[in-house]
């Protein structure tokens, strides 16, 4: 589950006054959990990690 390393590149990018593109991250992290479709293991998924990370980029990527 890389959750926690893509919530520190968030707060880094808030760090580099990047503020919007950490609350992208942070409402596709939301978005992700929410739909519940393609979490890893440990959350209760079966999604592998690759998938967890497709499915939070293609939740970046709708929202541009």
């Amino acid at each position: 589950n890389p959750t926690a390393l893509i919530r520190s590149g968030a707060l880094m990018l808030d760090h580099l006054g990047q503020a919007e593109p950490a609350a992208r991250v942070r409402r596709a992290l939301t978005a992700v959990f929410a739909e519940k479709r393609k979490l890893t293991a440990d959350l209760g998924g079966a999604a592998k990690t690759t998938e967890f990370t497709e499915a939070l980029v293609a939740a970046i990527a709708a929202e541009a």
